[in-house]
């Protein structure tokens, strides 16, 4: 019995496939977790942010929206796991009947990786807001 040649032989053939298709399935799938994660944190600011100025529509002056602002992000941020409310701020704008909250997340210091950060530009913060018409 004579061995085959170097084209008919197969022995191996799976684990060479394996080798090269791993590297790129297991970056793929750790990619669409990481970018999900981001996806979910900036979800979560933009349901924070719409939820707060909601709420601070119906303060009777400034100072009392403001208030009115920080306890709604403080008990909000409770309910969302990807939010740390020591990385969260806030601002607050009145142009005549409008009121606009922005919320701003440190993401330098949160829990998202580097690999989700670097092809989307170095940022440090991710920013949303929400007007709402005063009534």
């Amino acid at each position: 019995m004579s061995s085959p040649s170097f084209r008919d032989a197969t022995a191996g053939v799976a684990g060479i496939e394996f080798a090269l298709v791993l590297p790129l399935f297991l970056f793929i799938t750790f990619a669409a977790a990481f970018f999900g994660i981001y996806i979910g944190l900036s979800h979560s600011l933009q349901a924070m942010s719409a939820d707060a100025s909601r709420y601070a529509m119906v303060g009777h002056n400034a100072e009392e929206r403001r208030l009115l602002v920080g306890d709604a992000l403080r008990d909000a941020s409770q309910q969302y796991a990807l939010i740390n409310d020591d990385l969260l701020t806030f601002e607050i704008e009145e142009d005549g009947e409008w009121l606009t909250v922005s919320v701003a997340y440190d993401v330098s210091k949160s829990r998202l990786p580097t690999i989700v950060t670097e092809p989307l530009g170095r940022f440090d913060s991710l920013k949303r807001s929400a007007t709402v018409l005063l009534p």
